[in-house]
């Protein structure tokens, strides 16, 4: 039997700032597997970040382990640039998909070594200027 994602809430993370990859966000079961087998791809890479290993800060990963996903060793990063002075090359990209408020995404296959699943993990990118606006006064009698 196939692995099945039973948790896909994607990933939050801060513009231009990092977060960690959790059971909480994204978890999958394998009844006939043992989660230690299981192994993840990443068929379409992120185009405004990148997953990577806490231990191999900069590296892009093209796969990881259940166990890496357990342990919390895994995070993505949000690369800061400004989508509207980058060059055409991000948008001749026939896998490029603009999602709302500049979010981004990519496709995983999880396998146990006999068969696979895909799916796509949301990544919700948040302003880092969402606090209340206060009010300053000049105002003296």
């Amino acid at each position: 039997m196939p692995p099945v994602v039973i948790v896909n809430k994607g990933i939050k993370v801060f513009n231009s700032q990092s977060s960690l990859l959790t059971r909480e966000d994204f978890d999958v079961k394998d009844d006939d597997t043992s989660v230690k087998n299981l192994k993840f791809y990443i068929i379409t890479q992120p185009k405004l970040g990148r997953l990577e290993k806490l231990d191999q800060p900069g590296k892009r990963l093209d796969s990881f382990s259940y166990e890496d996903l357990n342990q919390k060793r895994i995070r993505y990063v949000h690369d800061e640039f400004d989508l509207a002075k980058t060059s055409g090359s991000i948008f001749d990209d026939p896998t490029f998909k603009l999602l709302p408020k500049k979010d981004d995404w990519l496709d995983l296959k999880v396998s146990d070594g006999k068969n696979d699943a895909t799916t796509t993990l949301n990544i919700f990118i948040m302003r880092n200027d969402n606090q209340m606006p206060v009010l300053v006064s000049t105002y003296s009698t």
